[in-house]
């Protein structure tokens, strides 16, 4: 892999609008054509992290749709069992292809006559999809998961089709690249000034809390997990009503609290939490809420790839101010070998097929 750098990851957030457009003239390979639709109940798209992330988001829709194929996001070893794997097609996504968790996935629904397409850039699972003639999305190395979800979303739609079970999401991306195309300035200003809030609230011994309704948990986590890996600096999700419900109690602790507050404005349930936020802020100034409002009148892919965006800048912009390094990350290396000893054991094997 290259030598990445933080300013990199800066200029690849921005260009999110264009990456989109490549990702979705971008070919399959292994796809026979054209074989119709195919009636399944489900697609299950496995994948950990950043090549985690797009499942999940795309699980999201099923809040906004009454019929199948719903939309199951694994982010792990094991499969939910309500999920009917017999009556699903699948899609497994690794950046690097050699994620032990995904590969183990895969060799599962492989055993299992299951349709599968993979999603990758190289390692042994780009191997197995040669070796099997797998429908194979193929991603450019010398990247990191977290800068290519726009790519791997595209993926996702292509190997859907190809599969016989199409998502309908490639207009909702075309449109996402639209909205992020022509609102790049502000979405980089915003990004920019988040950052400096974040950055002030450490500062000032505050929490960082990061808070939505159901539709958006993908994105608090994804939040999460960018503030970690660019910025390694801790944060913590309010699911709400779930969570959240309860959690909010503990905002006024210590310092208190900066609240980065995910808000669709065309949700009624969104509003109701803003109102709560800001009434919250009033009366302890110690909590400091941040609205990110996607805009209005797109579609929830749209959305979700522009609060994407806004978070990649911002948390790329601190790990610049932070000189970081992005990619060489000590700790998750660690827990990578010592996971990985595991997970490639013959006693694992044994488990889990």
């Amino acid at each position: 892999m290259q030598r990445l750098t933080h300013r990199d990851l800066y200029r690849i957030y921005l260009s999110w609008p264009e990456k989109i457009l490549e990702g979705l003239e971008q070919e399959l390979e292994n796809c026979p054509g054209d074989v119709g639709e195919v009636e399944v109940r489900s697609v299950v798209i496995a994948g950990i992290g950043g090549s985690g992330a797009p499942g999940k988001i795309l699980e999201a829709i099923n809040m906004f749709r009454s019929n199948p194929p719903y939309i199951w996001g694994v982010s792990g070893v094991y499969i939910d069992p309500r999920v009917a794997i017999g009556e699903s097609v699948s899609i497994c996504v690794s950046y690097s292809g050699t994620t032990l968790e995904t590969l183990r996935i895969l060799e599962k629904f492989v055993r299992s006559g299951v349709r599968v397409g993979v999603v990758t850039s190289g390692g042994e699972m780009l191997r197995i999809a040669e070796r099997r003639s797998l429908p194979l999305y193929r991603l450019k190395p010398g990247s990191l998961p977290r800068l290519e979800l726009p790519a791997m979303m595209a993926g996702i739609s292509k190997i859907s089709r190809c599969l016989g079970t199409y998502l309908g999401i490639e207009p909702e991306l075309r449109e996402a690249s639209s909205i992020l195309s022509r609102d790049r300035s502000y979405i980089e200003g915003f990004g920019k000034e988040l950052a400096e809030k974040i950055a002030g609230a450490y500062i000032a011994g505050k929490r960082v809390a990061i808070a939505s309704t159901q539709p958006y948990y993908p994105l608090i986590h994804r939040f999460r997990s960018e503030l970690s890996e660019n910025a390694s600096l801790p944060s913590e999700p309010i699911e709400l009503p779930e969570m959240g419900h309860n959690q909010v109690a503990s905002l006024r602790s210590g310092r208190g609290a900066l609240v980065i507050h995910i808000v669709d404005m065309e949700r009624g349930e969104d509003l109701a939490a803003l109102g709560y936020f800001r009434r919250l802020s009033e009366i302890h100034p110690e909590i400091e809420v941040i609205d990110i409002s996607p805009p209005q009148g797109a579609s929830y892919i749209a959305k979700a790839l522009y609060i994407a965006m806004i978070i990649g800048i911002a948390s790329s912009a601190l790990g610049i101010d932070r000189g970081l390094d992005p990619v060489n990350i000590s700790e998750i290396r660690l827990f990578r070998e010592v996971m990985y000893s595991y997970y490639s054991s013959e006693r694992w094997d044994q488990n889990i097929l």
